[in-house]
């Protein structure tokens, strides 16, 4: 259990994404949207991955595995998107459409309003009305995303576990000082999920083909199927 040793593996596999990234984001073809979207999601799993390692250090094993999930999640994601441009579409367009849904039911519930700047007129109702309110939609749930991949086993096996400790489900786990083995893992699915989201990203960009779930789960080390 060399809590260090990971820290240090994961520190290493962080600056060699961030070394080859450029070269990587040179390739991107114009027309292909998706693989400057899955580009960005390395980016931030990356960042999430060296918090783990920071959290890790500070034997802090809750946040460490609500921030392991963050990055489980993306991986889940990206892998649903790339199966279709269908998909990698709805991806694309998540943010702004749940931005919109958050919007509208904050307005449609009185929690908020929109106030003109200049007059200080109130026009929520017309923004409701707004034909672009039309695009509001919640993103696809994990669990679905996951099945349809076909990474629903990883999911049943990963996602409820990893859940327990983000919701504080496990005050009792938690409560007990020595949590080296439950960091030890955390921090082995973090170096995993990374090199997971970078490979797909990497074939998208340099092959123009999606990864197998063979290519997963030899660095998984678990069985998808």
């Amino acid at each position: 259990m060399d809590i260090a040793g990971t820290c240090n593996r994961l520190r290493n596999q962080i600056k060699q994404i961030a070394d080859d990234l450029p070269c990587l984001k040179s390739q991107i073809d114009p027309g292909d949207p998706f693989a400057s979207h899955i580009v960005d999601r390395v980016l931030v799993a990356a960042d999430n991955a060296l918090g783990c390692v920071v959290l890790a250090e500070q034997n802090l094993a809750a946040p460490l595995t609500s921030v392991s999930r963050s990055i489980f999640e993306s991986l889940l994601a990206v892998y649903w998107a790339s199966q279709t441009e269908e998909n990698a579409t709805i991806l694309l367009n998540a943010m702004d459409r749940e931005t919109l849904r958050l919007m509208r039911l904050n307005l449609d519930r009185g929690h908020a309003v929109i106030r003109h700047k200049r007059t200080g007129g109130i026009h929520t109702q017309e923004i409701l009305d707004s034909p672009k309110m039309s695009e509001a939609k919640r993103p696809p749930q994990i669990w679905k995303m996951a099945k349809e991949a076909g990474l629903g086993k990883l999911y049943d096996t990963m996602y409820g576990f990893m859940s327990m400790f983000a919701h504080g489900t496990v005050t009792e786990v938690l409560a007990k000082r020595d949590q080296r083995t439950l960091i030890s893992a955390q921090l082995s699915s973090a170096v995993a999920l990374l090199r997971c989201i970078n490979l797909i990203a990497v074939l998208r960009i340099q092959e123009k083909r999606t990864a197998s779930i063979l290519e997963l789960e030899s660095i998984l080390m678990v069985p998808l199927v």
